[in-house]
């Protein structure tokens, strides 16, 4: 009895053993399976409904003052009426830089900004984004809402007097970098943009999973992006992967830390991008620790990239780099816009321009000579005509000249014709010029599409004007044929008894065409 007692006994425990284990795990896998759908919808709920609660926060105790600069205390408003309180640092070279913090900010994140560029001359404008800071504003919205608010930043800076309105610049980080971008696309008068660490504000600029982190965060991602539209009241106007296409010709200067997820949306940023661009990853730093990682290379790198931005070339010799490590020997004349490119003759050298380089930097014109490759002061062998002029065009670009005329004075006027559809020429001017070869027949193609005004100057005795004046006529654009008595050719053009009417011409040229890149 005894045994069978204890038997029994040992049958029920192990029945209830059994028994409790199987109801546990099946308990177990109940709830997990079942917290599964509610961690998918609640977690992105609780994270979008706290990144679109306002973050107001005070901003204290530190002013630009304490750096030693000047500043003036403004409020930008919206178009909804929106203040949004921020500082003003004055501009000492005609340049400002628009500075825009991270999420749930406030202005103060950007002052170690301003006091790079304030040591380089640069203006800044710092201010707290709405329902951020010291800002008004109920909601916040992931950033959707705040390009739109740049207007006001904008609208600013033009009723300066301190300012050109054609050398202003944006710069941000996180989700400041977001709005920098989209503002950029939004508005013309950006020009330059340095992103530092932009994520995906919408569900299209999310790049592709590597890790199993990357594929949890999309796998909530749609729902997250959801509430973030209805909690806010905004949508996105569009995805930050097509914004950033609309950059250039303006240039793009993208920054990441890390090695992992921040550098391969940097990455897939600057694919998209046109050139000019640049991506500079820190691998040592964390998000937006750029500045504490490498101060002195942050400040060199930003201040130098808006330096060629804007234009801040200064007059002199200049070396020009080619796609092949060859340089070639320049010199900058002036400052304004639109640029000029001089190119000279074969055998020639850049300071055969000097009647016209002097008309020109009276003018309000920069100008640009230098020596072809193998001649001058240039170095390598002779050759590469049309390269060549494609990289002196491109050198232009990225110092921040958008708009450049090139003049050129026979074969000069040849490497000009073939930088016909470089990005950023918006006029021609041909003198003496030889004709490529294919123009003077059906197969040309260097000229279709071409809507800007071409000048074409000859001398009557000259024997490119057949070839010249056939061009002329088959072309389509703007376009005026001026010929002068004599045997003259190229820059002799500028020495000769009509060097005062040449000169005038040209200058004629250039204000007609200037009136036509304001409208």
């Amino acid at each position: 009895i005894d045994i069978q007692t204890r038997s029994s006994r040992r049958s029920r425990f192990s029945l209830r053993s059994r028994f409790s284990l199987r109801y546990f795990r099946n308990l177990l896998l109940v709830g997990v399976t079942g917290s599964i759908p509610v961690l998918w919808i609640f977690y992105p709920l609780q994270s979008a409904i706290q990144m679109t609660r306002p973050s107001p926060n005070q901003v204290c105790c530190v002013t630009p003052a304490d750096a030693g600069l000047a500043y003036e205390t403004v409020t930008l408003v919206a178009e909804d009426q929106v203040g949004m309180p921020g500082w003003y640092i004055p501009s000492h070279n005609s340049s400002v830089i628009i500075l825009l913090h991270g999420y749930g900010g406030n202005r103060l994140w950007t002052l170690h900004y301003a006091e790079m560029l304030a040591r380089h001359g640069y203006g800044a404008l710092l201010y707290d984004q709405r329902a951020s800071g010291e800002s008004q504003g109920d909601k916040r919205s992931y950033g959707w809402q705040d390009a739109g608010d740049f207007e006001a930043a904008v609208q600013y800076l033009r009723s300066r007097d301190d300012i050109d309105p054609e050398r202003i610049g944006i710069l941000g980080c996180s989700t400041g970098a977001e709005i920098a971008i989209a503002a950029a696309a939004r508005f013309g008068e950006i020009g330059a943009v340095v992103a530092d660490a932009p994520f995906a504000p919408t569900l299209k600029d999310i790049s592709t999973p590597v890790t199993v982190q990357d594929w949890l965060t999309l796998g909530i991602s749609p729902l997250f992006y959801q509430y973030i539209e209805w909690l806010s009241g905004v949508s996105p106007e569009k995805p930050l992967s097509q914004a950033v296409q609309e950059i250039s010709p303006r240039p793009l200067l993208l920054i990441s830390t890390g090695g992992d997820y921040e550098k391969r949306q940097a990455d897939m940023y600057y694919n998209l991008a046109g050139e000019p661009k640049t991506h500079w990853n820190i691998p040592e730093a964390y998000h937006c620790g750029g500045p504490e990682a490498r101060y002195d290379e942050y400040e060199q790198r930003i201040t130098t990239f808006f330096d060629q931005a804007f234009q801040t070339l200064p007059e002199g010799e200049v070396s020009i780099p080619m796609e092949d490590g060859v340089m070639l020997s320049g010199e900058i004349h002036g400052k304004g816009l639109p640029a000029v490119i001089l190119a000279n003759g074969g055998g020639g050298y850049q300071e055969q321009w000097q009647p016209l380089i002097e008309r020109l930097t009276r003018g309000g014109y920069t100008v640009l000579t230098f020596d072809y490759r193998g001649s001058g002061r240039s170095g390598g062998e002779a050759g590469n005509l049309a390269g060549d002029m494609a990289e002196v065009v491109k050198f232009m670009r990225w110092h921040g000249y958008g708009q450049i005329v090139c003049m050129g004075a026979s074969m000069g006027g040849a490497s000009c014709t073939l930088a016909a559809h470089e990005p950023g020429i918006a006029g021609l001017v041909l003198i003496s010029s030889v004709m490529p070869a294919g123009f003077h027949s059906q197969d040309r193609v260097t000229f279709d599409g071409v809507e800007y005004p071409v000048l074409f100057m000859v001398s009557a005795n000259d024997p490119l004007i057949t070839g010249m004046q056939q061009v002329y006529d088959e072309v389509t654009m703007p376009r005026d044929f001026v010929t002068y008595t004599g045997g003259a050719h190229g820059t002799a053009l500028l020495y000769g008894e009509h060097s005062e009417e040449v000169i005038a011409r040209i200058m004629k040229y250039m204000e007609s065409l200037e009136q036509d890149l304001r409208k």
